[in-house]
């Protein structure tokens, strides 16, 4: 009889089954840990490096903030086992979502998702008043090539990747990548944001096929 096992997409596994192969094309699934297994998921599997993992579990997604559209998600526990892949793939796998989406009555904002644009209003960095704690704050504008735009709003060490731009003056296009971008409604109005510190802000990024 043979052991041999036979694989399955990312987005295809399933909770009733507890053993799989996984091969992954383009796919991403939202992965989650516990508390007391963060420390080891981020030592183990860092971001931008590619990784076997073994005996993890698959449920039904649910929640705020999903990565991934899929009905389910995997979670490492205290058994998961990483190691270490030579396999290499610069794809970095977007799911760029549309301006028009943000427009939609029924948009469901319990996902993160991949913006692009090009920044046309910049404000000024500000100091502001969180919880008691002084946080960094840049507000701005960007749109897409159709000419449909929208609020953004970056905290923290995100504002910070604007400072060297807005301090030259710089009055040329300044397009913005927003990866794991969080939905937010500010006063009655669409906002794009960062999700906490899970989100990726790239600056004149560079892909195949332009923007």
């Amino acid at each position: 009889m043979s052991n041999k096992q036979s694989f399955v997409f990312l987005n295809e596994v399933k909770p009733y089954k507890d053993n799989w192969r996984v091969h992954v094309k383009g796919g991403k699934l939202h992965s989650t840990a516990k508390r007391n297994q963060m420390y080891r998921a981020q030592r183990n599997f860092p971001i931008g490096e590619w990784r076997f993992i073994e005996k993890f579990t698959v449920s039904a997604a649910g929640g705020q903030y999903r990565t991934s559209r899929s009905q389910y998600k995997m979670t490492i526990t205290g058994e998961t086992v990483f190691s270490e892949s030579d396999f290499s793939d610069d794809n970095p796998f977007l799911s760029l979502a549309s301006y028009s989406i943000l427009e939609d009555p029924k948009l469901k904002t319990v996902f993160l998702i991949d913006i692009i644009g090009e920044v046309f209003e910049l404000g000024r960095i500000q100091t502001v008043q969180v919880h008691d704690k002084d946080r960094k704050r840049l507000q701005f504008r960007m749109r897409d090539t159709n000419g449909l735009d929208v609020v953004g709003c970056l905290w923290g060490k995100y504002a910070e990747q604007f400072e060297e731009y807005i301090e030259r003056g710089n009055d040329q296009m300044l397009i913005c990548l927003i990866r794991f971008a969080k939905i937010n409604i500010f006063r009655g109005s669409i906002q794009i944001t960062n999700g906490f510190d899970a989100s990726i802000v790239t600056l004149n990024p560079t892909m195949q096929g332009g923007y």
